[in-house]
């Protein structure tokens, strides 16, 4: 029998995935909080849907002032409509680890409940895997567990998806980082 909390969140999935994104997102905005928001008296908006209501961080600090500002929720739809969370899309230039986990976990979030077969949950749970191993340092288990659920769910939904090789060969590499080589050669020899 599931508790309250985790019924009335729609499942334990579902609870761990909002859990983790307003952590990420609680991260970027204490960050923009306390090192960026000198903007005088001007009023910061988001540079995507131009409101000013809501949380907003700092997601691009190469951009110009006003352009940087956005919601995690802004950054999620324009990073799925662009399939790219990983680059600023006014200079180009890579976000932070932190702003990469941000739109990854709320991205996660979004779609932890879409079916194997979606490829929105599919590029999500790339997305969330590269931006975990950003943050893995030395220990990158979660990365791989998470690397390799996707790449098993690829296998079976989507065996022609491009994104397989993209798995296979950002797998391999965390292989090689853990000193597991016979695993990162099979995962560079499934990516070819």
């Amino acid at each position: 029998k599931k508790c309250k909390k985790i019924a009335r969140g729609g499942g334990a999935e579902q609870v761990h995935a909002d859990a983790k994104a307003e952590e990420a997102e609680a991260r970027c905005v204490k960050y923009s909080q306390t090192y960026h928001r000198k903007e005088g008296d001007a009023v910061v908006a988001c540079h995507i849907c131009k409101s000013p209501r809501g949380e907003l961080f700092r997601a691009c600090p190469q951009c110009h002032k006003k352009r940087s500002w956005a919601h995690v929720s802004c950054l999620v739809d324009q990073s799925l409509k662009y399939r790219n969370y990983r680059a600023c899309r006014v200079c180009k230039s890579q976000f932070g680890r932190s702003v990469k986990l941000a739109i990854a976990t709320a991205m996660w979030r979004r779609y932890v409940h879409d079916p194997e077969s979606s490829s929105n949950r599919a590029e999500a749970l790339f997305n969330l895997a590269h931006a975990v191993n950003l943050f893995a340092d030395d220990d990158s288990e979660e990365a791989v567990a998470l690397y390799e659920v996707c790449a098993s769910s690829l296998r079976q939904f989507r065996p022609s998806d491009g994104l397989i090789v993209d798995v296979y060969e950002e797998l391999g590499d965390v292989y090689e980082h853990l000193h597991r080589h016979e695993d990162s050669f099979a995962m560079r020899r499934a990516s070819y």
